[in-house]
């Protein structure tokens, strides 16, 4: 299946949004090592990483940048958990999303896929992404070392909602619209692991092999959007 790419043309922003994005702006003016702290900051702050990836060609880095961003503009509040990489524990951030697709006509769900993502450094120097579909189960992770993103090349993910909890409110991160803009948003836990294995890319010297992830409770948001907002 591979991951759905996000609608990533628009630059479209209400003016309450432009108000919250321009002060999230300024946080990220800060010289701090550790990042905006505030939710919307950081939300911001991620838009504001996507859209210099995208201004730059850099394809993979703008793609995996929007899950983290969408979760993000969703009120999702970042965790800390250690993942395993090359047989070291190392400190990342992690969010995650249960995207859901459902048919305008029956309202059935028409796709669902757990998507999470751990990171670390404020301007993500590196980024696991996690993908399953709850409905034809294939699954994938992917490693972003700065730019270039690289495909799991074995691993295996368990993924399921252990909760729902109250609706929450989206940003229209410009980033972001294009995927979340009419959508539905229920704060939400998934419970998720993973372990995979990575071919080493020549020119990569921080490339990891190999990294797992027991399983954890990951704060998230169970996004329902409509199918014109997929490609």
């Amino acid at each position: 299946m591979g991951r759905p790419l996000p609608g990533l043309s628009g630059r479209h922003l209400t003016i309450a949004a432009a108000a919250v994005v321009a002060a999230g702006l300024a946080a990220c003016g800060s010289s701090s090592s550790t990042g905006p702290s505030s939710s919307i900051s950081l939300a911001a702050h991620f838009d504001t990483l996507v859209l210099n990836a995208q201004d730059s060609g850099h394809v993979d880095r703008s793609v995996l940048l929007t899950y983290p961003t969408a979760a993000l503009a969703a009120g999702v509040r970042p965790s800390s958990v250690n993942l395993t990489v090359d047989g070291q524990s190392k400190a990342f951030q992690v969010v995650g999303i249960d995207l859901v697709t459902r048919s305008p006509a029956t309202g059935a769900a028409v796709d669902s896929t757990y998507f999470v993502i751990a990171w670390s450094g404020a301007n993500v120097d590196q980024l696991f992404y996690v993908q399953t579909s709850r409905i034809d189960g294939i699954t994938q992770v992917e490693q972003l070392v700065d730019t270039v993103a690289v495909v799991d090349s074995a691993g295996s993910v368990s993924a399921s909602l252990a909760s729902t909890g109250a609706k929450c409110g989206i940003i229209d991160l410009t980033s972001t619209f294009d995927l979340l803009h009419g959508a539905t948003c229920t704060s939400a836990s998934i419970q998720a692991s993973f372990t995979a294995s990575f071919s080493a890319t020549p020119g990569l010297t921080t490339q990891a092999t190999r990294a797992s992830l027991g399983t954890t409770g990951i704060p998230s948001a169970r996004l329902v959007i409509l199918p014109s907002r997929r490609p």
